[in-house]
């Protein structure tokens, strides 16, 4: 290993703002896109051998090991990695949070899935000052990397009750897990409703919601979702054009059978 430039690869990351921790990481990160993975455990095993906890790029490097880890499917390995981020930082702090998400998805790729939910419902618990404290217009600009946002881990958690849970457990009552994962894309649908320029991301959740709504034929709160969508405008996107043709076709389909479906 290279020592003077692993030096330089300290020192350089040092110079920047301690409180700008979403650009040190993309930055970092950006340092190993042309390493092969084996290359790149190795640097950050250095790294992390001449730094200490307090600094920030030993938790960046820490992060970046254990996905490492999870990308060559060790995930026993990764799992531990982020228990060490989420129990030696302060609770709520953002590499806590970024532990319970890289552990998440460690268990995720187990098809642990209850221990999934675990990990993103800390998230939730524990991170829900980032909703008060920053705008989502600022999210890439900011401290808080996007995807621990709570209304995003909502989202996942919907995503796990309407796709892979009901694979692994036995249903017990009817539309039980489209039951569940609505009541998930309800909160982040609360969440993103009270915060600014976020009509892209609003929309996509309507919409996913708007389809279960359908598959558990109820239309009118489909017709409703719909309504929402139609009315972000523009700024919905591509879902504007569904929603319109969505809630066409079932208004008609309602009125032939006598405003009742």
């Amino acid at each position: 290993m290279n020592q003077g430039i692993l030096s330089k690869i300290i020192a350089f990351f040092e110079l920047l703002p301690e409180e700008n921790i979403a650009l040190f990481r993309v930055d970092f990160g950006c340092f190993f896109d042309d390493m092969n993975i084996l290359q790149k455990k190795k640097y950050l095993n250095e790294i992390l051998k001449v730094l200490s906890p307090d600094k920030t790029l030993y938790w960046i490097a820490l992060e970046e090991l254990a996905d490492c880890f999870c990308e060559e499917k060790n995930y026993k390995k990764s799992i531990s990695l982020f228990t060490s981020m989420i129990e030696q930082n302060e609770q709520g702090s953002v590499f806590q949070l970024l532990g319970y998400y890289g552990r998440a998805w460690s268990y995720y790729e187990m098809e642990e899935y209850d221990k999934t939910l675990e990990n993103y419902t800390a998230i939730i618990e524990y991170g829900s000052w980032i909703n008060e404290k920053h705008k989502f217009d600022d999210i890439y600009d900011s401290v808080i990397p996007f995807h621990i946002f709570p209304m995003e881990v909502y989202e996942k958690r919907a995503l796990l009750f309407r796709y892979e849970i009901p694979f692994k457990e036995n249903i017990t009552k009817e539309n039980e897990f489209e039951l569940k994962a609505i009541a998930e894309y309800s909160k982040a649908i609360d969440i993103a409703k009270k915060m600014p320029k976020n009509a892209r991301h609003l929309a996509g959740y309507y919409f996913h919601r708007s389809v279960l709504y359908k598959e558990i034929k109820e239309f009118d709160k489909t017709i409703e979702d719909c309504s929402a969508i139609i009315a972000l405008g523009k700024e919905a996107g591509d879902l504007l054009e569904y929603a319109i043709e969505e809630q066409k076709m079932l208004c008609l389909k309602k009125g032939d059978k006598g405003n009742e479906f």
